[in-house]
């Protein structure tokens, strides 16, 4: 009966070593030993029935520098049914009046058209209005909220190519 139990608890109960419990709660459930006991079985049987699915082992290790950790992003991307856009900014973000204004995907500098209610990208292609004071200089992710309305479309200054500055009609699909 897993009611009422955390991560820490199960791996109490299996007599693990501290060191293992840390490596199954960090490196495996990813997440604090405090998580609740139904959430974490449920993250293990992710990562077991993950096993052999792109490799030997569900861990991705580098041994060619930081490139392989664009590569893990991407192979994540791939297990949970995510599109992962390669040599192309985001040129305008693309919001849905039937849904109160939610993010429904974006356009990219070529006119390609993305359908995804979240869309995940370095900051530096979001416009301020979508940028959390204190997010990290890295990256920042949206999924709803612009300086458009419902219906419309958001485009800023930083966007990549000519094909940016012609709208989203050049090129893009339906």
């Amino acid at each position: 009966d897993l009611d009422g139990k955390t991560l820490d608890d199960l791996m109490v109960e299996a007599k693990l070593p501290k060191r293992v419990a840390a490596l199954v709660a960090c490196g495996i459930v990813l997440a604090s030993p405090l998580l609740p006991a139904a959430v974490a079985v449920r993250r293990l049987g992710l990562y077991v029935r993950s096993l052999g699915r792109y490799s030997d082992t569900a861990m991705l290790a580098s041994f060619y520098g930081l490139a392989e950790v664009p590569q893990g992003f991407c192979r994540m991307c791939a297990v949970y049914g995510g599109t992962y856009v390669l040599r192309r900014a985001p040129a305008y973000l693309l919001f849905d009046p039937a849904q109160q204004g939610k993010l429904d995907g974006m356009i990219c500098t070529e006119g390609q058209r993305f359908s995804s209610p979240v869309i995940v990208c370095a900051q530096e292609y979001l416009p301020p209005s979508l940028v959390a004071p204190d997010a990290s200089p890295s990256t920042a992710s949206t999924s709803g909220g612009s300086d458009a309305g419902p219906g419309q479309t958001s485009k800023w200054s930083n966007t990549v190519g000519p094909e940016a500055e012609a709208g989203p009609e050049a090129g893009a699909e339906g």
